[in-house]
């Protein structure tokens, strides 16, 4: 095992590949300046785990397809790497982490990771709707899926609900037209992301609401950025025609509002936040009156609402009078 992340390295001599041919574990991540793996790097036949997250690394040596027993490769947040060609030769990988490179999902590069018979784990950005189209084609490939960053959909509006085949944990959608629920249309049953934990929606400024966050009853955290035309996260109009009673956020435990100018609502009435913890709003100068009342977070010792600019607390609707003295103590200020 070597573990040398943070180390500030720009580069590993063919030499200390020669000394270190019976290496299993390479960790280079977070050697931001490291731009060039060796071609020797072909000598490291015992490779298992190869981690590159945040290096400036361009491109992949040519030898690097001869390491055939290297199972986890993580190349998160290379900026400017572009090009993996070749990676289904690396037959027995079973998980790639490429999201944040400059290397997206297109249907090249998906047709060579369906060659991977032992892909278990894929973290990827995807930016053209022929790659997506290319992943919901392919079960196996899309259940791969663990986190998944949709990239640039904004001529292009995909469905959120065209997810669900996959098995997402973590969704991020940045500079992307999500298509709204069809308010016309009855569910026989409520789609569901059942394992979905993280969303992060960032720039997307076509979509007024969030609805099809209904579907996601396991969320964690949501983190919602730059969406200058979202006025509420929860339509009620929008609700009417599931089946049953959805509660949302029962597992939420982050809420993050930031720079959103006409967010005006969360939820259109109280809500019960059993796993809440932390509340951050800044710049959503719409946004009056929070979906709490006084029984809305048990565990208050665990729990801070932060709002900027601070001013605006002062602005705060409640739902009564001990719903204020409840929460406005725990405002960071």
């Amino acid at each position: 095992m070597r573990l040398l992340q943070y180390n500030n390295l720009k580069n590993l001599s063919g030499e200390f590949i020669r000394s270190m041919q019976e290496l299993v574990v390479l960790d280079l991540s977070y050697n931001y300046d490291f731009n060039k793996l060796p071609e020797q790097i072909s000598k490291l036949t015992s490779l298992q785990y190869l981690d590159l997250t945040s290096t400036s690394i361009e491109q992949l040596p040519v030898g690097f397809q001869e390491l055939k027993k290297l199972t986890h490769l993580d190349l998160r947040y290379t900026k400017k790497l572009r090009c993996v060609d070749g990676i289904s030769k690396l037959t027995s990988l079973s998980i790639l982490k490429l999201v944040k490179s400059k290397v997206h999902g297109d249907v090249s590069l998906l047709k060579e990771l369906q060659l991977l018979e032992h892909l278990q784990l894929l973290i990827i950005t995807i930016s053209t709707q022929s790659g997506l189209e290319h992943i919901l084609g392919d079960p196996r490939l899309a259940n791969c899926i663990d986190s998944l960053h949709i990239y640039g959909f904004e001529q292009h509006p995909f469905s959120i609900l065209s997810l669900m085949s996959m098995n997402l944990r973590r969704l991020w959608v940045e500079k992307s037209h999500v298509t709204e629920i069809d308010t016309n249309q009855k569910y026989r049953e409520n789609p569901c992301f059942a394992n979905l934990s993280s969303v992060i929606l960032m720039r997307c400024n076509s979509n007024k609401d969030l609805t099809w966050l209904l579907f996601a009853p396991n969320l964690v955290t949501l983190t919602i950025v730059q969406s200058e035309e979202v006025e509420e996260i929860i339509n009620k109009e929008k609700t009417t025609n599931l089946t049953g009673i959805i509660i949302p956020f029962q597992k939420l435990k982050f809420c993050g509002l930031d720079n959103l100018p006409k967010l005006e609502s969360i939820y259109w009435s109280p809500l019960s936040f059993p796993c809440l913890r932390s509340v951050y709003a800044n710049n959503c100068p719409k946004l009056r009156k929070l979906p709490l009342d006084a029984t809305s977070v048990p565990r208050l010792g665990e729990f801070s609402i932060t709002m900027r600019p601070p001013e605006q607390i002062t602005d705060l609707e409640w739902e009564d009078e001990d719903t204020k003295n409840r929460f406005l103590p725990l405002f960071y200020k």
